[in-house]
């Protein structure tokens, strides 16, 4: 009942009242007439309670960061109106995901934790005598930079078009999860600690060749994940074959990686950039009311000079210095600094190469509902292309500095386009956010188009997504 029909009953039922007990004056009818208002005023409220609970909005809330240990309650929770993806898929669980013997996560991550030394964001105090499960493994690796992989399994889980039987499924998750194996392969100084790794792949390629839905169509219909890669040694690609017959969604995408190289050129598989894991700052909505400064970049400015790297960074050090000296800009940060609450409360933030051309920052950019400002063209490439970046990004050209002032001070101009953007980043954020469903989503729509095109789709709750 909503409140003003509520109001007009409630003061009729008062009218009659009132009318009844000046006119019998009945003290028995009274205390009836009181229960009966009294009974009618607290189903009221609690109809208006239950109404005022649900959204005004038809559109879906945001996906929280759930538990998954098999709960069917929240997989059908999940209703399939929400999402792009549309067909049935099946997820080797108990196959590799909860096969111990090929994915030891307790020996994965003391081997990450001891390779990265906690610079991504792992956290916990693990150590060789625990036995971590899956649902651990991804809690741990809640805001590592580089978990796409772990995030992309946990979401194949709970989507809602998931099936349990194999017959049924259209399309097969592999839960590579090889990120381990590949940089012990590339970082390690240990002979056996690499040896171990190749071993270790080559025991997860084989089982994977050995599964009767991968052979029936030698993986065309198969999806593997694997977020962090660089397939630069012969090594690796002759202990990987059967992985790379998958299509695959990894950090390098097309030709910049070998693993695809002429003998699988051919068969005709779908490759996607694997986004990072963005982190966003915390209190978001009340940092949005706070947009004290103009533009903003938090990250280091120098590295160590072995490989270039010290060099790759020079962007960053002209950008920052170019904006001090050539513009009145507020900026809180323009290097070293905390990223919160810095970067959700500046308008824009911007987003220079870092020893790669993708990073991190541009989608906790995004995330903390900030207009990112890609400063190369080339950046543009490490992500993939189904994003309207003009929706919810500009763009200022770090190559050249005459450019550089000139595309900064006209975005500046436009404050009412700027605000735009932000209202688009906020109501675009999910497409990047691995802690809802929405990227799973979208790569396996976009596979699922190239697979069966026939069930495309028109329309999209982002404004930003671009649909084939």
């Amino acid at each position: 009942m909503t409140p003003p029909l509520q109001h007009f009953f409630l003061t009729a039922f008062y009218k009659i009242l009132f009318q009844k007990i000046n006119t019998r004056r009945s003290p028995f009818l009274c205390i009836i007439l009181l229960l009966s208002l009294l009974s009618l005023l607290s189903s009221s409220l609690t109809i208006y309670k239950i109404a005022s609970s649900f959204p005004l909005s038809s559109a879906p809330a945001q996906q929280e960061y759930v538990d998954f240990h098999h709960d069917d309650d929240v997989r059908n929770d999940l209703t399939t109106e929400n999402y792009l993806f549309s067909i049935p898929f099946y997820v080797y669980e108990d196959e590799i995901l909860r096969n111990t013997t090929l994915l030891n996560y307790t020996k994965i991550y003391v081997t990450q934790k001891y390779t990265w030394n906690d610079k991504y964001g792992m956290n916990g105090t693990i150590n060789k005598a625990d036995e971590l499960t899956f649902e651990d493994y991804v809690e741990i690796n809640k805001n590592t930079r580089d978990s796409g992989d772990i995030h992309f399994i946990r979401s194949a889980l709970q989507h809602p078009m998931r099936t349990l039987n194999p017959e049924e499924a259209k399309v097969f998750i592999v839960p590579s999860l090889i990120t381990y194996h590949l940089e012990k392969i590339m970082y390690t100084r240990s002979p056996a600690s690499r040896d171990n790794a190749l071993r270790d792949l080559r025991n997860m390629n084989g089982f994977l060749g050995d599964l009767k839905w991968f052979r029936r169509h030698q993986g065309r219909d198969h999806v593997a994940p694997i977020s962090y890669f660089i397939a630069k040694t012969r090594q690796i690609q002759r202990s990987m074959t059967n992985i790379a017959k998958c299509n695959l969604i990894q950090f390098y995408a097309g030709e910049y990686d070998a693993v695809h190289n002429d003998e699988y050129k051919n068969q005709e598989r779908i490759m996607y950039p694997m986004i990072y894991n963005g982190v966003a700052c915390s209190n978001i909505e009340q940092e949005q009311q706070k947009k004290i400064a103009d533009i903003t970049f938090i990250g280091s400015l120098y590295r160590y000079s072995g490989h270039g790297f010290n060099k790759r960074f020079q962007f960053r050090r002209d950008g920052c210095a170019w904006i001090r000296k050539y513009s009145n800009f507020t900026m809180n940060v323009c290097g070293h600094g905390k990223k919160c609450p810095h970067l959700s409360q500046a308008l824009l933030g911007l987003h220079f190469r870092g020893d790669t051309l993708s990073a991190n920052r541009l989608f906790d950019t995004i995330l903390s509902g900030t207009v990112p400002v890609f400063t190369m063209h080339e950046l543009y490439n490490s992500v993939p292309n189904w994003y309207d970046w003009d929706k919810i990004s500009f763009f200022a050209n770090v190559r050249n500095q005459t450019e550089f002032m000139r595309d900064l001070h006209n975005i500046m101009q436009n404050k009412s386009n700027i605000l735009l953007k932000v209202k688009n980043v906020m109501e675009n954020k999910d497409l990047f956010d691995w802690q809802t469903l929405v990227p799973f989503d979208v790569y396996m729509y976009k596979i699922q188009a190239e697979l069966y095109p026939e069930t495309k789709v028109n329309t999209s709750r982002f404004s930003a997504l671009i649909l084939p």
